[in-house]
């Protein structure tokens, strides 16, 4: 597992692993809540997990 600072790159990545997820995050990466999110992980300090699947 890798923890590491989000950036800007780690944007499309992120939004596809909400969407996975299913409708109960669609206030995250749905039409209305997505720009609100992506401008709060712009404005704070975000660390994102990733984990590697072999």
């Amino acid at each position: 597992m890798e923890i590491k600072k989000y950036s800007k790159a780690d944007e499309s990545l992120l939004f596809d692993l909400l969407v996975d997820e299913g409708d109960e995050w669609s206030d995250y990466q749905g039409v209305a809540g997505r720009d609100k999110c992506i401008k709060a992980l712009e404005s704070s300090i975000t660390y994102v997990a990733w984990v590697s699947i072999l």
